[in-house]
C-alpha cells in the first residue's frame, strides 16, 4: 500500500516563475456609445411595433455586461412606439427548471421589473411552433409565443461543446433558451454531434413560425466589456450571425505564448464559464464536437471560486486536482449540470493531489518528451482573467510583442501544508 508519493516525486524540483502581462485590445464602448449605437439601429424597426402590441424580450442565465442597461433601452424603445414590453426568462433548464428559479436568476444579474421598467412573466409551459426540415418538433415558451412580438436579447460567443458557423447566440437563445426545460432537454438528447445543424434549423423554424421581430446581440471584448451591440432583422439572422460569431472569436482572450507543457488553473467555477473553465482557453474539450485550441500535456486545477458554491462542473477536463478542491465540491450540483447536458465527463474526478506542491510535481513527472528540469508552465487565476499570468523560466524565449515581463523570477512559496494558500 502506497502511503506517500514522496519517493516517486523526490527527483522533481519546481522551476521559478515570472509574472507577465498579456496585452489585449480594449474595445469597450462607453454608455454613451452604446446608447447612440443601439438607438440608431432600433429606430429602423419603429414600424414593426404597433400601439398596444405585447412584446416579449428574452433574458438569459449568463452574465452579460450592461444587460440591465441595454434591456431597459429596448423596453423604453418599445414603450415609445406604443408597445407593451415584458421580460421572459429564456434559459432552458437553468434556475432549477422552475419559473421562480429563473426569475431569481434574472434578479441576481440586476434584471428586475424596477430596473428594466416592465414586468417579468415566467412559466415553463411551451407550445410547438413548427418542425425542422429533419422533422424535429420545435417548441418555445408559451407566454412568448402568444405575444405580438418577440425580441431575443443575447450575447454571441463560442460554445464550449460544439463548433459550427452558429454557436452561442441568437439562434441558440431561440432554440434552447426560449425552449425552456423541454426544448433544452430535447436538443441535448439529440446530442452535441448535431448542434451545428440543429441550432440553426430550430432557430430558423422559430423565426418563420413565431412573431420574432428582430434580435439584439451583444459582442464582448477580451475584458468582458461590451464591444458591439448589433440589431439583426429576423429574416437575416441566419446569414448575419456567422459573421458576428467570427468577430466575437477574434476578440476573445487567449494564451499568447505558443506551445507549453503544463497549465495550472487557480480556480474554476460556473461564474467563470458554463463549463467551469473555458476549453477554448485550456484546449480540454468535453466533447469531440468542439475544437480550436491545443491542450497542454497536463492541466492542474487548485480550487473552486466562492461564487460557484461547490459546483465543480469542469473538473473532469483537468488531469489533476487538489485535495482542497475535492473537499469543497458539492457533487450533486455538478451532476445535475452534467446529466442535463449529457456530458458526464465534465464531473469525472481526476487524480487528487494532497497539496499544491505535490500536484505540481506530479504534473512535471507525467510530462513526456521534455527536459523535466525546464518544464514550460503557465499559471492563470482562471480562464476569464488572462491579462496577468505567471510563466516558468523555460517560456521566456517565447515572449513576444504582446507580452511584457512584470517582475523577477521567483520560487513557488508554499505554506507548511504544501498549499499556496
Amino acid at each position: 500500500m502506497i502511503t506517500s508519493l514522496a519517493p516517486i516525486l523526490a527527483d522533481i524540483s519546481l522551476p521559478d516563475m515570472i509574472p507577465v502581462r498579456q496585452h489585449f485590445l480594449d474595445q469597450s464602448l462607453s454608455k454613451e456609445e452604446m446608447t447612440r449605437s443601439l438607438q440608431s439601429q432600433l429606430i429602423r424597426f419603429a414600424g414593426e411595433i404597433k400601439t398596444g402590441a405585447s412584446i416579449a424580450i428574452t433574458a438569459g442565465s449568463r452574465g452579460i455586461a450592461n444587460a440591465p442597461f441595454l434591456l431597459k433601452m429596448i423596453s423604453d424603445f418599445i414603450k415609445e412606439q406604443g408597445g407593451v414590453p415584458f421580460i421572459v426568462p429564456a434559459m432552458g433548464s437553468h434556475g432549477g427548471a422552475t419559473a421562480q428559479g429563473q426569475v431569481e436568476v434574472l434578479h441576481s444579474y440586476g434584471i428586475t421589473e424596477e430596473t428594466i421598467g416592465c414586468p417579468i412573466r415566467a412559466a415553463m409551459d411551451v407550445v410547438e411552433v413548427g418542425r425542422t426540415p429533419h422533422g424535429e418538433p420545435v417548441c418555445i415558451d408559451a407566454i412568448a409565443a402568444h405575444a405580438d412580438g418577440i425580441i431575443p436579447f443575447c450575447r454571441i460567443k463560442p460554445h464550449t461543446a460544439f463548433t459550427g458557423p452558429i454557436e452561442s447566440g441568437i439562434m441558440k437563445m431561440l432554440t434552447i433558451g426560449l425552449g425552456n426545460h423541454y426544448g433544452a432537454s430535447r436538443c441535448h438528447n439529440i446530442g452535441y454531434k448535431h448542434f451545428h445543424r440543429l441550432i440553426p434549423e430550430c432557430g430558423q423554424t422559430i423565426i418563420e413560425n413565431a412573431p420574432v421581430l428582430f434580435a439584439v446581440a451583444v459582442l464582448e471584448d477580451a475584458f468582458d466589456h461590451t464591444a458591439q451591440v448589433a440589431v439583426v432583422q429576423a429574416d437575416q439572422v441566419l446569414t448575419e450571425e456567422p459573421a458576428l460569431l467570427r468577430k466575437a472569436k477574434s476578440m476573445m482572450p487567449r494564451l499568447l505564448l505558443g506551445e507549453y507543457d503544463i497549465l495550472i488553473v487557480d480556480q474554476i467555477g460556473k461564474d467563470i464559464s458554463g463549463a467551469g473553465m473555458d476549453p477554448h482557453i485550456t484546449g480540454s474539450y468535453a466533447t469531440p464536437y468542439a475544437y480550436g485550441t491545443e491542450k497542454p500535456q497536463v492541466i492542474g486545477v487548485l480550487d473552486l471560486t466562492p461564487a460557484t458554491n461547490g459546483n465543480a462542473i469542469g473538473l473532469g477536463q483537468a488531469d489533476l486536482i487538489s485535495r482542497r478542491l475535492y473537499d469543497k465540491m458539492v457533487a450533486a450540483d455538478g451532476y445535475a449540470n452534467a446529466i442535463v447536458s449529457n456530458m458526464l465527463s465534465t464531473v469525472k474526478v481526476p487524480l487528487i493531489a494532497d497539496c499544491d506542491r505535490e500536484l505540481l510535481q506530479i504534473a512535471i513527472k507525467c510530462c513526456e518528451g521534455i527536459d523535466k528540469t525546464k518544464p514550460r508552465i503557465i499559471r492563470i487565476k482562471d480562464t476569464l482573467h488572462l491579462t496577468e499570468i505567471m510563466i516558468s523560466e523555460a517560456l521566456l524565449p517565447q515572449i513576444n510583442e504582446n507580452i511584457d515581463v512584470q517582475g523577477e523570477c521567483k520560487p513557488w512559496v508554499f505554506q507548511e501544508n504544501g498549499n499556496l494558500w
